[in-house]
């Protein structure tokens, strides 16, 4: 098993929280919720990048720019996956569905 691999938490799921209500509605919201949170990462990310960019690589390539930017991006593919992120909200109660009614 690898390192990254074996400091995961995995543990089972309580199905009867999974299924409270409408379980289309709840992957639904799910789903809309991992949508908002990687457009947050991806805002994120972009505003981190823009501090670095250049427009003449080999410059940003001798003033050391570049290993800043592998740093960054390998930060921001270290994150959880949205989905797992929006998974977990919805497990502990943070997610709240209105009916559209």
């Amino acid at each position: 098993m690898s390192e990254r691999n074996s400091s995961l938490n995995i543990a089972p799921i309580d199905m009867d929280v999974m299924y409270r209500g409408n379980i289309y509605r709840n992957v639904s919201a799910i789903s809309k919720r991992s949508n908002q949170i990687e457009a947050e990462i991806c805002e994120k990310f972009h505003s981190e990048m823009s501090e670095y960019m250049d427009i003449d690589y080999l410059s940003a390539a001798d003033s050391g720019d570049n290993g800043v930017r592998i740093k960054v991006s390998k930060y921001f593919e270290s994150l959880q996956k949205s989905s797992i992120v929006a998974q977990n909200e919805f497990l502990n109660g943070e997610i709240v569905i209105e009916d559209g009614e």
